[in-house]
């Protein structure tokens, strides 16, 4: 513009001027206004460059609005303040009812801090605590604090200063320190007292020493809701509902991850919204702060009809609850506490005070594997409000806890006292257990000891009855025929388990058969993307009970309820209960009193004949009879070898002919009286070493026959010294499937039927039916012999049957021809012995250091070869005669006598 403005000024001067030639101006006029027009065109195209970037600067701008549209907005807060109510709100205070809590959760400060158990193990189990006012209707929350630090994770040995304990008990006057706990009650006269017991173990004291550090508990912490009844263990049951620490949201066995993770002094707040009509109906939510974690998470269909209570989990730490006043952290809306719950939404949960005051504890009575752990099992699907105290309690709860058991069978131990196997000392070892005896009975709550060994035996018994003051104590008896509601529960969960297996069978089948259609596939060179056709199974499974299965009363388990050995030691103690040791009420389950005892009685009388005793010892009479016996043995084969001597000796005479001449009266003397030993009547003998002529009864006997002989006197005295021992006049032998165990407990040596060329023990004892013999119906040892009987007798029952197996050899019966087997002496294992050597050679045996033999002069005292590599040897030379000591100066150390050092030159 300025440029045209330019050219138009100089072109009216031009104008005005007066110029000769016209031409010329006219031509510079039209040069002025040509140029003026180029440079209207380049401003013009600068200006249409400057919109057209303008332009694209825009549509960029457009576009991405246009994508930030199409991303999903995050949704706004759909949760509005909650509106007036005027009806009746909920009177009594939100709390926890003793028996909806843990063992190790300790309520306090009104049960506003909830505390876990940190000693005995109880510090590496889940506590859990569900509220007494669940939610039905409305929307409510209610408020959660991490008090205290997570455990930190140890690792190696470290140096731990252990706590010392420290326990004060006694009395204060009111307004006196607090260093003592001050009860609210003070004596001013008379006479009372009471009473303090310590729970737990005192830390051992250390002194500077590194140790390995306890395993420290981890910390879990989840918060919820769940339904009246079900697990005090959040995310193990289906009708419960809850986020953990870790942001992970859970119900039953089902777990996403939902929001971040909330730790120590943050404020959690949980709501749960049972309103139909507002826009997040049957949801619950996570605040942490008073800021939204997550999107409301919807209920299960199964959870929208029952009314929800507040329910917490946590180990490793400490919480401080908030059900009523004001949030601590208020959330983008108001909300009412659970506290200011309406009376129409809200569901209560009584805590059942017993008629009497007095809670109970119950004492299952039953045998080994006759359903006493089915009983109980049944007892509390009727009676969740009793708690059980046993040891698969412990495991069971340790399991939930999310500890594994390391390297331990599960079939391992026995149902009364398993194997706990978790690595952790506390719980391995049973202090969890013994801590939890001491402190069931400060507890106001419903027991059952389910002990099958501890509930048959009265000393055991009134031992545990003593802890449980002021419980009214029950006794029941379940022994006889179960009810029909018993054997039905029982069959029912029978095929429940046939079912179960069944499914894993087809389940293994099905995968088995897709893994070989693949594997067909890919060698058929099928493309990957080809699916296999695999034939289809059926998963519908029907199975059902045998006629064998149903006529059972106790199924068989994995495990027995007892252990053998423990089983052996105890079951002629088991009694029925007795009102004298204590029990308030003896309830019988399946028989009366009378049909009980009997049934026990014939139940020990059998087990006697059966279970074999696994702790017994010899007695006094065994021990010195079995003395005697290896006496007198060694007496009958050494007059034996004296006899033979003589009758060698006159073999000889005769055949030498040194009688020849003599004199006849003499020779008469010298001959052996005319009794002939197979004619003479073995029980008549009175002196078995002489039947007249010097010659002992057991003459003619051979290495079997001593065997036998033996072996008479030994089940002799083994089933005498059993009856001894044992001292019970119904069990006066033993079964004779037990006879290789109590011979090697008695005779401290194995009983090998194949020494006696025979396939088992009754073909042993068969060869001795005239001492002693099998029971054909009961299967027990009985002994023909009294046990004042003497070693004599038993020579001539041998003497006996040796002549009937000659009689039937001599009539050729083969059968009669005993051979045995002889034992062969293991010669004593030998040093290896080096070949002999000159002086400095080196002889080499495999797998060990080149040893060197060398010469010793009588004179001198053997000297100890110092083994030393071959490669140092080689460079120091042959090794000289005698004794070398090296220089003091060359020594490392104080000089060993009679060492020989290579390289060195004194001699």
């Amino acid at each position: 513009a300025a440029t045209i403005e330019k050219a138009e000024v100089e072109a009216e001067a031009d104008e005005t001027k007066e110029e000769p030639n016209d031409g010329a101006a006219t031509e510079k006029a039209a040069e002025a206004t040509a140029e003026a027009e180029g440079g209207k065109k380049e401003e013009e195209t600068k200006v249409e460059a400057k919109d057209e970037a303008a332009s694209m600067q825009v549509d960029e701008e457009t576009a991405k609005e246009h994508e930030k549209e199409k991303e999903p907005e995050k949704p706004s807060e759909l949760e509005e303040d909650a509106p007036e109510d005027g009806r009746t709100r909920l009177t009594g205070a939100v709390t926890f009812n003793t028996e909806d809590t843990t063992l190790n959760a300790m309520p306090t400060c009104e049960n506003k801090l909830l505390l876990h158990m940190a000693d005995g193990g109880f510090q590496h189990l889940i506590a859990g605590a569900r509220a007494n006012v669940g939610i039905k209707a409305g929307r409510y929350m209610f408020e959660l604090v991490i008090l205290g630090n997570p455990p930190l994770p140890q690792q190696g040995a470290l140096t731990v200063r252990a706590p010392s304990q420290l326990v004060r008990v006694g009395f204060a006057a009111a307004g006196s320190s607090l260093i003592l706990a001050r009860a609210n009650v003070g004596i001013k006269a008379g006479r009372y007292m009471f009473e303090l017991v310590i729970l737990g173990n005192p830390p051992l004291p250390q002194q500077g020493a590194p140790i390995m550090p306890p395993k420290a508990p981890s910390q879990l912490v989840r918060v919820g809701f769940a339904a009246a009844g079900s697990s005090l263990i959040l995310g193990e049951s289906e009708d419960a509902v809850c986020f953990d620490a870790d942001g992970i949201y859970h119900h039953g066995k089902e777990k996403k991850r939902v929001s971040q993770k909330f730790i120590r002094d943050q404020v959690v707040g949980v709501l749960l919204n049972m309103d139909g009509t507002s826009a997040n109906a049957y949801t619950v939510s996570i605040f942490r702060d008073g800021v939204r974690m997550a999107d409301p998470q919807p209920l299960p269909e199964a959870l929208r009809t029952q009314a929800l209570f507040p329910a917490v989990s946590y180990k490793g730490a400490m919480l401080r609850l908030n059900f009523a006043g004001q949030p601590i952290k208020p959330l983008p809306f108001t909300c009412r506490m659970i506290q200011d719950i309406a009376e129409a939404d809200s569901e209560r949960t009584l805590a059942v005070e017993p008629e009497n005051g007095r809670y109970e504890v119950i004492f299952p009575v039953a045998l080994p594997d006759e359903g006493c752990f089915e009983w109980v099992d049944q007892f509390l699907a009727k009676n969740p409000k009793y708690v059980e105290l046993s040891h698969r309690t412990i495991i069971d709860w340790a399991i939930k806890s999310g500890l594994w058991r390391k390297g331990v069978s599960l079939n391992k131990g026995c149902n009364d006292k398993p194997e706990m196997g978790f690595g952790i000392p506390q719980l391995d070892d049973m202090s969890t257990l013994r801590l939890l005896a001491s402190l069931a009975p400060a507890l106001p709550r419903n027991f059952l000891v389910a002990e099958v060994k501890g509930n048959l035996m009265p000393e055991m018994r009134k031992a545990i009855i003593s802890r449980f003051t002021g419980f009214t104590k029950t006794a029941c008896v379940a022994m006889g025929e179960p009810t029909m509601e018993y054997k039905e529960a029982t069959q029912a969960r029978m095929l429940q388990e046939k079912r179960h297996q069944a499914e894993i069978e087809l389940r293994k089948k099905k995968h088995e058969a897709e893994l070989k259609k693949m594997i067909d596939a890919r060698k058929a060179g099928k493309a990957p993307d080809e699916e296999p056709e695999v034939e289809e199974f059926d998963m519908d499974v029907s199975v059902e009970l045998t006629e064998e299965e149903r006529q059972m009363a106790h199924p068989k388990k994995s495990m027995t309820d007892l252990l053998p050995l423990d089983l052996g030691k105890c079951f002629h103690r088991f009694s029925i209960p007795d009102v004298e040791e204590g029990f308030d009420n003896i309830r019988y389950e399946w028989a009366n009193q009378e049909a009980s005892k009997e049934y026990l009685s014939s139940w020990v009388l059998k087990r006697k004949a059966t279970q074999r005793i696994e702790d017994i010892q010899p007695g006094k009479f065994f021990r010195e009879k079995s003395t005697e016996w290896q006496k007198a043995s060694l007496e009958f084969k050494k007059k034996q070898m004296e006899w033979k001597k003589v009758i060698d000796q006159l073999q000889e005479w005769k055949s030498a002919g040194k009688a020849k001449g003599s004199d006849p009266k003499k020779a008469e003397d010298d001959k052996p009286t005319d009794i002939d030993p197979d004619e003479l009547d073995v029980f008549t003998v009175e002196n078995v070493n002489d039947i007249g002529s010097g010659e002992p009864l057991y003459s003619n006997f051979e290495y079997e026959d001593w065997c036998l002989l033996a072996f008479r006197i030994e089940l002799f005295l083994l089933v005498h010294g059993f009856r001894l021992d044992v001292d019970d006049v119904e069990r006066q032998t033993f079964h004779e499937s037990h006879l290789p165990f109590y011979y090697n407990r008695y005779w401290k040596k194995a009983l090998d039927p194949k020494m006696y060329n025979r396939g088992t023990t009754s073909d042993i004892v068969a060869l001795l039916k005239d001492a002693i013999e099998i029971d054909t119906d009961s299967g027990m040892l009985e002994v023909k012999v009294s046990e004042d009987q003497t070693f004599d007798h038993f020579v001539k029952l041998a003497e006996e049957h040796r002549r009937e197996r000659q009689r039937r050899l001599d009539a050729g019966d083969e059968t009669a021809e005993l051979k045995f087997r002889k034992l062969t002496p293991v010669p004593p294992a030998k040093a290896p012995v080096l070949n002999a050597a000159k002086a400095g050679q080196k002889t080499v045996i495999a797998g060990h250091r080149p040893v060197f033999q060398v010469a010793m002069n009588p004179l001198l005292k053997p000297v100890v070869v110092n083994p030393v590599r071959f490669a140092n040897v080689a460079k120091a030379g042959p090794i000289k005669l005698g004794l070398t000591i090296p220089p003091r100066a060359q020594s490392s150390g104080p000089l060993k006598a009679g060492l020989i050092k290579p390289g060195t030159s004194s001699t």
